[in-house]
């Protein structure tokens, strides 16, 4: 084996920490002062003489339990007068149109910015912002297209006095969509010059120069006019307003205003667009781990996977049937510099916004749980990226995850559409996969994919995605991360990520608080004498109670974690306040050992109506032991949890119990999480989760035609696996 292939075990993450990050440690505040390759030092803020030193094993530690926390970008220009304004809130808190607002507003700054660097010849000044705004607007409006069954998407462009102060807003707040939500009635924009559907048809012509037949513009421009009046023709009849044409400056202001490297790219090829552009092509120029990640939607072709990897000729009549009736999704992330995989999930529905946010939660966080649930080397990559890259499938470009990007300080952006090698990493990474994975099917059946149905097994068998998404995320790892990638010179993903995190550092996860905040799921309660109820456990403070009196029995929104159920966030109109559980639970109580556990007890004490905590206590032991505890945690074949699946729970397993505190957090005696015999199989009897025969055929997921507005809802994967025989149910 090559010796720079040699499979390195690190001791320790090593974080990127500024002078302009806020370091929290035991409650007091830290500056940083310096980083080396043992860990790093800090001097007490009040005290900047004394220093302490942490290794990066101790200081991940530190920031694993929460004792400490990293605060990026803390002092940074622009964002004292962000916190004082807006507090703990994040861009999903404000008013619907307030946020779809001030995300617009980002979008067009970025434009703004992307073009600049490009042509040195844009400025700020008014000619040039009445030429180039037109274009941003165009191209703008070319993503955002009316598709069958969704609402029209139509937007004012600011003018160009309107559109510098935005800019140096957002300058001057580190480039935060949040700082530019309004705050108070100012000057209203000027409407476009342009309807809507006369620029719908304008572009689509205006595309059509970026053709390897290389059409001249007077041409296309003809064949536009000529549309024009073909189409008025047929709108006559309906009695709907008639379509004007372009003059040829306007449609040549189109034209220009198309990216260059895509215009090149489809009329001279690609490799001809490489070379023109390769000096300022951006986005391929990186060095740092997490300073580009690309995220992408795969549809996976079952039966031609299984064909590559010979397992198909094994496989009996039922099972081929149950793989044709299937449908399965894979969400990665990848990151450019290491071509490590940061993030792999299954799912057996079409992508939405809620697989995007779990695929993005798992390349950020760290993944201590899998690692020991695999038992091998570990998968270390993670941390909050600097700039996401993504496709235009509305997964990527709904609401919810623009903004819990934006919320996490990640820039965001797409590739011009239909140019999917502009992903070049996730384009080969697909192609890969089929190859590597192969020997992981070596002497293993099908069968042990399949799931069957109870009436008519041979009717109604389909695929369990539980036993497939664990066999794909374990070879994830021992496969694709440890072998020698082409695009490294022969260096493994997995030994590229330590050898240019130790160099640059990495931007650490955010804290405990913020993952509520930002990953939470979501729920609705109401304050009641004792407080917010979740899972039969009660949540309670003064603050809380002081918000009662104010909202009254308004429903308030929630956020839990589900891998800590010892606080919760609970939004008061300005902020995320967090409210701490009555009981004093341990901070590490996920929700399958909760619900697990009681469960168990209810079905041992049907009649009995009270649960000690020591016995439900006693009851997460035996589920730690045996290793379902870790298995669950692990979350490799499970799906995203929603709130009426909690009110589902609730119902079933909550209903008339009363939990009654009879031993702290402190004498809880939890026994440590063990590793199960077989990671493949093990977990917490996982409820089946079968890929969606069901599921209309055709349907492809980059059709923006879901409604982005129910994230989360009941027909979204859930990331709650499963405990016993749970049933999660539907309200």
């Amino acid at each position: 084996m090559n010796s720079q292939n040699r499979i390195i075990v690190p001791e320790g993450a090593v974080y990127f920490i500024s002078i302009l990050d806020r370091v929290l440690i035991g409650g007091a505040e830290y500056v940083w002062v310096s980083t080396d390759d043992v860990g790093h030092v800090f001097a007490p803020k009040q005290d900047r003489e004394r220093t302490e030193g942490f290794t990066h094993a101790r200081f991940k530690e530190l920031l694993d339990d929460g004792t400490a926390t990293v605060e990026s970008d803390f002092y940074a220009e622009g964002k004292a007068p962000l916190r004082n304004f807006y507090d703990s809130m994040g861009i999903r808190d404000l008013a619907e149109d307030k946020a779809r607002q001030a995300m617009l507003h980002a979008d067009i700054c970025n434009q703004f910015i992307r073009m600049r660097e490009k042509d040195r010849t844009i400025s700020l000044s008014q000619v040039s912002l009445e030429r180039v705004l037109p274009q941003i607007e165009a191209r703008l409006k070319e993503g955002k297209k009316k598709r069958c069954g969704t609402k029209r998407i139509d937007f004012d462009m600011p003018c160009p006095r309107h559109f510098r102060r935005i800019l140096k807003t957002y300058v001057e707040s580190g480039y935060r969509p949040i700082a530019l939500a309004n705050r108070c009635r100012g000057p209203r924009s000027r409407a476009s010059s342009v309807r809507p559907c006369d620029l719908q048809v304008w572009m689509e012509f205006a595309g059509q120069f970026a053709d390897r037949r290389k059409p001249k513009m007077s041409v296309l421009l003809r064949e536009l006019k000529a549309a024009v009046d073909k189409r008025n023709l047929e709108r006559q009849e309906q009695g709907l307003p008639l379509l004007t044409a372009p003059s040829r400056k306007q449609f040549e202001k189109l034209v220009h205003g198309l990216d260059p490297f895509f215009v090149t790219a489809r009329r001279e090829g690609e490799a001809a667009a490489r070379e023109k552009f390769r000096i300022t092509y951006q986005g391929l120029d990186v060095e740092r781990p997490l300073e580009r990640v690309e995220m992408d939607e795969w549809r996976v072709d079952l039966m031609t996977l299984l064909v590559h990897l010979k397992v198909w000729e094994r496989m009996s009549k039922i099972e081929r049937k149950a793989v044709h009736r299937s449908r399965l999704w894979a969400t990665v992330a990848i990151d450019c510099a290491t071509r490590y995989m940061l993030a792999i999930k299954f799912f057996a529905t079409a992508p939405n916004a809620a697989s995007a946010a779990a695929t993005l939660e798992m390349a950020v966080l760290d993944k201590s749980r899998l690692n020991f649930l695999l038992g091998t080397t570990a998968w270390i990559g993670h941390g909050t990226p600097e700039h996401v890259v993504t496709d235009g499938g509305s997964a990527f470009i709904s609401f919810e995850f623009r903004c819990m990007l934006a919320e996490l300080g990640i820039a965001h952006s797409l590739p011009p559409a239909g140019v999917a090698k502009l992903r070049p990493y996730i384009e080969s990474l697909f192609k890969s996969l089929t190859v590597q994975f192969l020997h992981w099917f070596e002497g293993r059946t099908f069968s042990d994919y399949i799931e069957k149905g109870d009436y008519d097994p041979e009717e109604n068998a389909s695929v369990c995605v539980d036993e497939l998404n664990h066999t794909f995320a374990v070879g994830v790892q021992h496969v694709y991360n440890n072998q020698p990638h082409a695009g490294l010179a022969g260096e493994t993903p997995h030994n590229a990520w330590l050898r240019l995190s130790r160099k640059f550092g990495v931007i650490p996860p955010p804290s405990r608080d913020i993952q509520r905040h930002v990953f939470g799921i979501n729920c609705s309660r109401k304050i009641g004498d004792k407080g917010i109820c979740i899972l039969g456990i009660h949540y309670n403070s003064r603050p809380l109670q002081d918000l009662r009196v104010k909202a009254g029995q308004t429903v308030v929104r929630v956020r839990f974690d589900r891998f800590g159920l010892k606080r919760i966030s609970v939004w008061n109109g300005d902020g995320w306040m967090t409210v701490n559980s009555s009981f004093d639970l341990p901070d590490d109580l996920s929700v399958w050992e909760w619900v697990g556990a009681v469960k168990e007890l209810r079905r041992i004490h049907a009649d009995n109506a009270e649960r000690n905590l020591s016995s439900v206590y006693q009851a997460i032991n035996g589920l730690r032991a045996s290793g379902d505890a870790a298995a669950a945690r692990a979350e490799l074949g499970s799906s995203v949890l929603t709130e009426q699946r909690i009110r589902g729970i609730e119902r079933e397993h909550f209903r008339g119990i009363t939990v009654v505190e009879d031993k702290k957090a402190a004498k809880a005696d939890l026994v440590p999480l063990e590793r199960p015999h077989d990671p493949l199989h093990a977990g917490i009897d996982a409820f089946p989760e079968t890929f969606g025969a069901d599921q209309e055929e055709g349907a492809d997921p980059h059709d923006n035609h879901r409604d982005d507005q129910n994230f989360l809802d009941e027909s979204t994967p859930n990331q709650l696996g499963g405990v016993d025989d749970l049933k999660f149910n539907d309200e």
